[in-house]
Parts: structure tokens; sequence; C-alpha cells
């Protein structure tokens, strides 16, 4: 591994660990405070009182520096995002809706999606992304790739 990028390596690290206590203080602390009230100004006043718990105020923090070191790490590492959209461009099809939901087919099995989307509708919204992450040392390596969506 070469030295310099060591550093980039340690931003990586830092990011894990200050998510992970800042998630563990979230969930720990706030379990405490009970369920969100239903009206606005109680919830208002639950969430100050929340926020200025100094371990749920420290993990608010963690995070807020997992993300400066995230932003560190982002300069050196490779990482794909992708936002996918798609829409029905025709007219829903009678041929594949069943006799019984008004079309013309026998089978009431294929329908589902003809029924539920109509011409212009919106039909998948996701967001994706891909991490690699190569580590060298010696004669010993190490390849990683993460994908979330």
């Amino acid at each position: 591994m070469s030295k310099h990028l060591i550093p980039y390596y340690l931003y990586i690290v830092g990011t894990v660990a200050f998510t992970v206590y800042g998630q563990i203080m979230l969930k720990w602390r706030i379990g405490i405070y009970g369920q969100l009230p239903d009206s606005a100004s109680d919830k208002i006043i639950f969430l100050l009182k929340a926020v200025l718990d100094p371990y749920i105020f420290s993990g608010l923090v963690a995070a807020f520096i997992a993300s400066l070191f995230w932003m560190a790490a982002m300069t050196k590492f490779d990482v794909s995002l992708a936002y996918g959209l798609q829409w029905r461009t025709e007219d829903p099809d009678p041929g594949i809706v069943a006799i019984g939901n008004g079309g013309k087919s026998n089978s009431g099995n294929l329908d589902d999606g003809t029924l539920n989307y109509k011409k212009g509708h919106l039909t998948s919204n996701i967001v994706r992304w891909t991490g690699e992450l190569i580590l060298q040392w010696c004669n010993f390596g190490l390849f990683a790739r993460g994908y979330g969506f």
C-alpha cells in the first residue's frame, strides 16, 4: 500500500467509526424519551429535549464529523451514483387485462401492472450506488465492492 494512500483509508475508518458511534447513541438515548407525541407543539418540545440530551447531541456531532471524513475519502476513492426513472409510455393493452377486469384475457394473473399504471405514470424510481476499494500490501491484496439501492 502506498504511504500517500494511508490517510484516505483512515478517512474511511473515521467515517465508519463516527457513524457507528452516532447511531448507537441515538438508538440508545431516544428510547428513553418514549413515543413522539401527537400534537405539533409537543413534538417540538420532545425533539428539543432530545437534541439537548448530551449523548444524543454527541451522536449528531459524530454524524456530522463522519460526513466530513466521508467527503475527504471521496476525493480519492471511486463511488458511482445513479438515479433511474421509468414511465409507462403507452395506454394499457386490453388484450392482457382479464375479462373480469374489463379486458379480453382469460387470465387474471398478468394484469396487475397494466391495471395499476396508466399512460404517463411513473412505474419505477430507484437510486443506486456502487463503491470500490482496493488495498495492497507486499504480496497481499484486497478488493471490495459495495452496492446499495
